[in-house]
């Protein structure tokens, strides 16, 4: 009982002393991960990157403010688009930027390309019936005219020569003016009084009356709110409405053949399908009661709806971009991506999680495939043309909007033709522009080069970035790209080592694996050929060379020395486990020091196998995860282990002592110990295609000690298979609880301490020795 108590004293003193590590090493990665930017006194535009590990480290300024144009007559800018037009032989980038004041809301035209854009401004008044809050502007060329489509989610107007029934209070069917909810307006740029209202998609039927189509489901399941839309080139309208759970809506192009102008000849548009829908992550209850209950109990249950998008935006490819607000995900308690990229079906190409809760607002992608995205607070993302991300700038202090480069609430952005970056702050009324640095333009220019398969100035524009900032993960994982597909693959391999790319680096190595066996396969078999050969000869040499006899049989005798015997129980384990634990257990094998150093050897290889590995199979560095993590981790389940099996089997009658139970369990370590050294060899010489052995060397070392272990507790406690198994079990729970209360032991030290600490400090202060 003594040494119990003894045991009980080591392990809080270790608990507390580990725990104070392990505590202080998350301490420390949560101050890194919670890195603050510097204050606006030194930079107004505050870029971020991320490092080969995932974390946000700061990095070269991407874009510096340009102008500030906040008296252009904004007074509730929703929206911007940018246009480009040849005018005489040059590029002109011309901003729309969409303001909305009920009926007088009106466009702002600028000339992004003259000397002075504010000179340029033009106000085009939007005089469509009905116009409320016009909150999304898309413009789009279709067959050579240049047509403006402007979504307004609140526009009404109810109409008599259409009818509606319905149930009055009395139960009596009649009809009334159906009121019409939600208008694009679609009109020629060049022409805004011939525009179209197009509405909710709808079917005419006998005297007038109107209903929903069908196939977009009823007004109840289905609201029609267009927020936001993009167009693509043939007309098809593409609504962002955050209310509508079934979907992305996607409307026909049939209102251009419409000769129907103005609001009193409205187009019904014509519903094609829900172009994409946010997944929903259901309950185990949901599918158990679906699965197993009755209608009624399913009914009873919460189901979660899909989120609605929040933007949409079309690239000059037709491919769809979709947004939905990360805060509205959290709402539902679910994980919906902040952006997705789909294909021509709706699938996903990829997409973009953010690890944040931020409302994005916006979303540009160029003709190069760069995208923007804006959140509201006044950062802004930038993402390549796979959806790699670049970097992202820009406040996130919203309690200081008038320092230049600082928002109150970004609303919109635009990107010229020069990737300029043109930002709109709904509250403050004005319009902020942002100048890419020569590092940002180097990025760009490494991505363009490397989609139009220009691998040396792709390679030449990564060197150039690398210049501003050595460490750059993209930069890096930029050059091996370049490199790998220009066939220099140990090149590429070595830029793919410092930027972490598993995948590439595993598929470069290959390569290079490949030509090795190519030009030294015949060496490689001549070697293995003789090595066996060797190994023959001295078999037979041992059994007939005198000398060689003479050292076989010292070698024996060194191994029948005790030290060297309980040194090589674990091999005798393997081989025979049942007689083996019989006779640890009975002290003719093994010893305490010879398991305590199977433990050590064990502790050595695990963090060895944990940080050694090569790089498409090592996930874990110092940086990720803590060593200290990993040494307290393994000493503390062993050593728990070895506790609670004691005091199960004392209470269930076991034979076993606390001394057999720790040689046992050190001893059945050895497969872990044979199985890891030779992963951690193999995952030099293996790649990713070949994950199958590294996975089974892994599980042949955890399940073959479980079941030495297993076996041990059998032959050791002198238990049925039936007492084995509750035993594994009760040992397993006396586990948990033991974990659960030195937590709740180590938090209650916490909180005296600090109460400790509170009162001296109190006693202090009263006393005035501050």
């Amino acid at each position: 009982m003594k040494k119990i108590k003894k045991l009980f004293a080591l392990l809080g003193v270790a608990l507390i002393l580990a725990a104070s590590g392990v505590l202080g090493s998350f301490t420390a990665n949560s101050s890194f991960a919670e890195m603050k930017p510097v204050q606006a006194s030194t930079a107004t535009v505050y870029t971020q990157t991320q490092n080969a590990d995932g974390f946000l480290i700061n990095a070269p300024d991407a874009y510096e403010p340009g102008s500030t144009y906040d008296t252009i007559g904004l007074n509730n800018p929703q929206d911007i688009f940018i246009d480009t037009e040849e005018v005489n032989g040059q590029t002109v980038d011309y901003a729309y930027i969409l303001n909305s004041a009920g009926a007088d809301s009106f466009l702002l035209k600028i000339n992004l390309s003259a000397e002075n854009p504010q000179a340029s401004v033009e106000n085009i008044p939007l005089n469509f019936s009905a116009l409320n809050t016009p909150t999304g502007l898309w413009i789009q060329e279709i067959e050579g005219i240049k047509y403006l489509y402007i979504a307004d989610a609140k526009a009404t107007h109810s109409e008599e020569r259409y009818r509606e029934s319905y149930i009055d209070e009395n139960g009596q069917e009649r009809d009334r003016a159906y009121t019409f909810t939600g208008f694009i307006y679609v009109a020629p740029l060049d022409n805004l009084s011939q525009y179209k209202v197009i509405t909710e998609p709808m079917v005419l039927q006998a005297n007038n009356f109107v209903e929903r189509a069908p196939s977009f489901g009823s007004d109840d399941l289905t609201k029609f709110d267009p927020q936001k839309i993009a167009v693509d080139q043939e007309g098809k309208i593409y609504v962002a409405s955050p209310a509508t759970s079934s979907g992305m809506i996607l409307l026909s192009n049939s209102y251009l053949d419409s000769d129907k102008v103005g609001l009193d000849q409205k187009v019904f548009s014509e519903f094609i399908s829900f172009f994409a829908v946010n997944n929903v992550r259901y309950s185990l209850l949901y599918y158990l009661v679906r699965t197993f209950g009755t209608d009624e109990q399913l009914s009873q249950i919460d189901i979660p709806i899909p989120a609605g998008f929040t933007n949409v935006y079309i690239d000059s490819q037709n491919i769809v971009y979709s947004m939905t607000t990360k805060a509205e995900s959290i709402k539902d308690d679910m994980s919906y991506p902040s952006m997705t990229k789909h294909k021509t079906d709706g699938s996903t190409i990829y997409k973009f999680f953010s690890t944040n809760i931020v409302e994005y607002t916006d979303i540009v992608v160029t003709s190069d495939g760069i995208t923007f995205m804006s959140d509201q607070n006044g950062m802004i993302v930038v993402l390549g043309p796979q959806g790699e991300f670049i970097y992202m700038f820009g406040s996130n202090e919203p309690n200081q909007p008038e320092i230049v480069g600082f928002f109150s609430n970004l609303i919109a952005i635009g990107i010229d033709s020069s990737y300029r970056i043109w930002a709109v702050d709904q509250e403050r009324n004005l319009i902020q522009s942002f100048n890419p640095t020569n590092y940002s333009q180097a990025i760009f220019r490494a991505m363009i080069s490397f989609e139009n398969h220009e691998y040396e100035e792709s390679r030449q524009a990564w060197e150039e970035v690398l210049q501003y900032d050595e460490l750059s993960v993209f930069a890096n994982d930029g050059l091996g790209k370049a490199y790998y597909y220009d066939l220099d693959f140990e090149e590429a391999a070595r830029y793919f080592s410092i930027s972490k790319n598993r995948t590439l680096y595993s598929e470069a190595f290959w390569e290079i694996r490949n030509t090795w066996l190519q030009d030294n396969l015949p060496i490689v078999i001549v070697i293995a050929v003789a090595a066996i050969a060797i190994i023959v000869i001295l078999y037979y040499l041992f059994k007939t060379v005198p000398a060689m006899v003479r050292f076989k049989k010292n070698v024996k005798k060194v191994k029948e020395k005790r030290f060297i015997k309980d040194l090589l129980v674990g091999f005798r384990v393997i081989r025979h486990p049942v007689d083996t634990f019989y006779e640890i257990k009975t002290n003719r094998r093994g010893s305490v020091l010879g398991a305590t150093i199977y433990y050590l050897l064990g502790l050595v290889i695990f963090v060895w196998y944990m940080y050694g590995k090569a790089l498409p199979f090592q996930y874990f560095n110092e940086n990720t995860l803590n060593s200290s993590i990993v040494i307290f981790g393994y000493i503390l389940v062993l050593f728990i282990f070895v506790l609670c099996n004691y005091l199960v089997s004392a209470i269930k009658n076991g034979e076993g002592t606390f001394k057999n139970i720790y040689k046992f369990t050190g001893y059945s370590l050895l497969p872990l110990i044979i199985c890891l050294p030779i992963a951690v060899g193999l995952s030099y010489i293996l790649t990713l295609t070949e994950q199958v052995i590294m996975d089974l060397l892994f599980q042949l070392a955890l399940w073959g000690s479980i079941f030495y272990i297993i076996v041990g507790i059998l032959e050791t406690h002198n238990y049925t298979f039936k007492q084995t198994f509750w035993n594994v079990i009760l040992t397993l729970i006396f586990m948990i609880l033991f974990v659960i209360i030195c937590l709740t032991v180590l938090l209650m030290f916490d909180q005296v301490s600090n109460l400790v600490d509170s009162i001296i400090k109190e006693v202090k202060l009263r006393a005035g020795w501050y």
